[in-house]
């Protein structure tokens, strides 16, 4: 807990920040507490061109949170808010989490609160590209935001669609309707940008949108009340997803670039296609060759990632300071406490991602208990005999697929499990029809071609 003077002199503080004059809205699903980032756009004027200064602004604990200080070590001790089935652990305490989470007004008639924020200022022309030098370059501040609106995805990804962004007529059922047209025509040209720099890293390029219908779900919502499990899956990919996804990769290569630029250091997320630390946190700027983009900082979730909060203290440092900002920013060159917070960070990150499956697959073997044994259902073969079940995230050991090809799908049947081990007891029924009827070496395939791990 802060003490008194503490909160009062960085409340001070913050009531100083610029208030910025644009109208922010984030997007989440509803279950979202710590709202890390948000949106606004603005039109604006060059040369007589229509174009748009788009703000990707980010929470700002970092204002308050000093190295070393009580809350840091918080952070520190955690790494990570941990999720798990039917809840989760947050990195930083509830009360720092209410002030500075972008939360708007509760009811539309109050007044927008005003949330301080780590702001990235884009200028978009015409064709929705953004302008990358000059006197349009992207530029960072720190300021406080007026907060619109919480968008939330339960409540419009179904109605977000490509055809309703340019419909006149969708505009007044969907809320910020030109906002988002926009964000989504630029979050189109961003990918259309990545899918090059990965084709020359030597990778396939990716397509930008829903995934194949008939494709293994990847993201799952667990609900846990009274020992009673529900699990709810979801497809990624919808237009609103796209446009978070891609303007956060932007967003994290951008600041990357300019922590690179002023010779402040960070710690970046860098990925490479082989060898055995294959993707790694490092204080060494470098590239991305998964997501196509160079020198990758994770910056735009501070309220649960300690690797986030450490770049944004660098962040204000260079925004504040400029080029002198390497001699004030809380970490200089070569600090070996900002190596030892990678590897720590790298580790623990793994560690968590560790539990929380181990916790999904006890949950997902209680869901098939509470269906009644022997339970039935389709699965679809990945590798050496695991296959995975299509409703929900859990994988079963099938030896009778291990000649199989990768989606052959096949009936089967759990007749118990053991939840100190976590493993099932399986049968394996028959081959499985797949959507086209076709057949791989006696048992039937569907058309996917890519699964879920």
């Amino acid at each position: 807990q802060l003490q008194a003077n503490e909160q009062a002199s960085w409340e001070e503080a913050l009531q100083k920040l610029p208030v910025a004059q644009v109208q922010a809205f984030s997007i989440d699903d509803a279950t979202t507490t710590e709202i890390d980032d948000a949106f606004s756009v603005t039109p604006i004027k060059i040369n007589d061109e229509v174009c748009h200064r788009v703000g990707v602004h980010i929470a700002a604990p970092g204002l308050a949170i000093q190295r070393g200080g009580a809350l840091d070590e918080v952070g520190r001790q955690r790494l990570s808010t941990v999720y798990y089935p039917g809840g989760k652990i947050t990195m930083l305490p509830d009360h720092v989490i209410d002030i500075f989470s972008l939360h708007a007004a509760k009811e539309q008639h109050e007044t927008k609160p005003l949330r301080p924020a780590v702001s990235l200022y884009v200028t978009i022309d015409s064709h929705g590209l953004p302008i990358a030098e000059g006197e349009y370059a992207p530029v960072t501040k720190v300021e406080r935001i007026p907060m619109g609106a919480n968008l939330r995805l339960d409540d419009l990804e179904d109605l977000v669609t490509e055809e309703a962004l340019v419909s006149e007529q969708q505009a007044q059922n969907i809320p910020y309707h030109q906002e988002l047209a926009l964000l989504w025509r630029s979050a189109q040209q961003l990918h259309a940008k990545r899918q090059e720099q990965r084709v020359a890293n030597g990778l396939r390029s990716e397509a930008l949108g829903l995934p194949d219908p008939q494709a293994l779900a990847k993201d799952f919502n667990f609900k846990v009340v009274e020992g009673i499990v529900e699990i709810v899956p979801r497809q990624r990919g919808s237009v609103l997803d796209s446009i978070v996804a891609e303007w956060m990769i932007f967003c994290n290569s951008t600041w990357g670039n300019q922590l690179a630029t002023h010779g402040v250091p960070g710690i970046y997320r860098t990925q490479k296609r082989c060898g055995p630390q294959r993707t790694r946190m490092q204080t060494m700027p470098g590239p991305h060759e998964g997501l196509g983009v160079e020198n990758y900082a994770w910056c735009t979730s501070p309220l649960r990632r300690y690797v986030d909060l450490v770049n944004q203290w660098q962040l204000i440092a260079m925004a504040q300071h400029g080029v002198t900002a390497k001699l004030v920013a809380p970490f200089k060159p070569k600090d070996a406490d900002l190596m030892a917070i990678a590897a720590d960070f790298d580790g623990t990150y793994a560690a968590y991602a560790d539990h929380q499956n181990q916790l999904e697959r006890y949950w997902c073997l209680q869901y098939l208990k509470q269906q009644g044994f022997p339970w039935r259902g389709v699965v679809r073969h990945l590798k050496e005999g695991q296959a995975r079940v299509e409703p929900i995230p859990l994988r079963l050991n099938v030896p009778e697929l291990a000649d199989q090809v990768r989606g052959a799908r096949a009936e089967v049947e759990v007749i118990d499990i053991d939840p100190l081990a976590l493993e099932a007891s399986v049968r394996y029924l028959a081959a499985s029809l797949g959507k086209r009827g076709t057949r791989v070496n006696g048992i039937s395939a569907g058309p996917i071609k890519t699964l879920a791990a």
